[in-house]
């Protein structure tokens, strides 16, 4: 398979997720210099549909699974986003939290001068980081003024971040998701914005999902848009027993393979621990006509029909229950996986909505 592969990482904080035990945590937020409190912090669980706003006292009571490692986020406009891990370590305590308001710095001034204006990146920037899958084609940013683009010559790269959470509309899967300390990468080839030039991708920052659905009339789209995802994928590795249960096919080179020779699964902390055995290795004819065996990445099928290169880039990887994984960049994906960027983004405890269905 001579395809030349674009690979794609996307980093966000990685959770592990077990059962669904309900806790409650509490507290109020302050601004650090006054100690005053604030009014209309947002708090949420990272990458979950768990969010709540503090009343005029800056004060918050917030729901969530007391078995999650999920990070606490505390998010205000003009002030650093602060995080809180392993939050219910907290739970029956009062919790006071304090704010820094950000830097007021000037913009940098990119010495080189961009050969690309503001538009060509935002337009390059929608298509890479949304996607152009039914879902992302949907999305819009509702507050694009507070991102920051710039092309850096030297490197070739498009860089774009945000001081602001970003909130994208999703209109395919209804959602609105706030994106946070948005920092996001397209590395190029040569000096282009060209889609066949990009090397590399990769975006990184917390989120939360606001569900805009009503009675259910998004379900099906969302699952679809489960299944087949790199969420399905690392489940069904993580889970070894049930890959023949499941419609991916695992290919080196042309020849299918077992995909228990490659990988060791064990338990380890609530969590799947999967680790490479094995390097995926090809024959590869030279000019010459000799034959060699060299490393390659893994061709993954999805109903025989989506096609994915994955290459595992870290010797192990840990796998909750719904898929999410770490480290964030242990794994990277081209191909179909590669292409499903920030418009095709479920919460991370999603799977715990559908499994009843998904293991019938």
């Amino acid at each position: 398979m001579g395809v030349r592969l674009t690979f794609f990482i996307l980093i966000v904080y990685f959770t592990a997720v077990s059962g669904l035990s309900g806790q409650s945590l509490q507290g109020k937020i302050y601004d650090k210099e006054t100690e005053q409190p604030l009014d209309g912090a947002t708090v949420y669980f990272d990458g979950t549909t768990a969010l709540t706003i503090t009343n005029d006292e800056g004060f918050f009571t917030i729901s969530g699974n007391g078995n999650s490692s999920n990070d606490l986020v505390i998010s205000y406009i003009g002030y650093t986003t602060y995080r809180i891990s392993n939050p219910f370590a907290y739970s029956g305590k009062a919790m006071k939290i304090y704010l820094y308001k950000s830097e007021t710095k000037l913009d940098e001034v990119v010495i080189s001068r961009s050969p690309f204006s503001r538009k060509q990146l935002l337009e390059v920037f929608r298509k890479q980081f949304l996607g152009e899958s039914k879902a992302g084609k949907s999305c819009e940013i509702l507050n694009e003024d507070d991102i920051d683009i710039y092309y850096d010559v030297s490197n070739n790269t498009l860089n774009a971040s945000a001081d602001n959470a970003l909130r994208i509309r999703n209109n395919f899967l209804k959602y609105e998701v706030r994106f946070d300390q948005l920092e996001f990468k397209l590395n190029y080839y040569t000096t282009s914005i060209a889609a066949f030039d990009i090397r590399r991708s990769a975006y990184a920052g917390s989120t939360v999902f606001i569900d805009l659905s009503k009675n259910g009339a998004a379900d099906k789209k969302r699952l679809k848009s489960y299944l087949g995802s790199s969420a399905h994928l690392m489940r069904t590795i993580s889970n070894n027993n049930n890959w023949e249960s499941q419609p991916f096919s695992l290919f080196v080179g042309d020849s299918k393979i077992n995909p228990s020779e490659y990988f060791k699964v064990t338990d380890t902390l609530n969590v799947k621990k999967i680790r490479l055995i094995k390097v995926p290795k090809a024959m590869k004819i030279g000019k010459d006509g000799v034959k060699t065996m060299e490393k390659t990445y893994f061709s993954v099928f999805y109903k025989n029909a989506d096609f994915s290169g994955m290459e595992f880039v870290a010797p192990e990887i840990l796998v909750d229950d719904n898929g999410n994984y770490a480290p964030v960049y242990g794994v990277v994906f081209g191909g179909y996986l590669g292409s499903l960027k920030a418009g095709d983004l479920l919460p991370r405890d999603y799977y715990e909505s559908i499994k009843d269905i998904i293991n019938k």
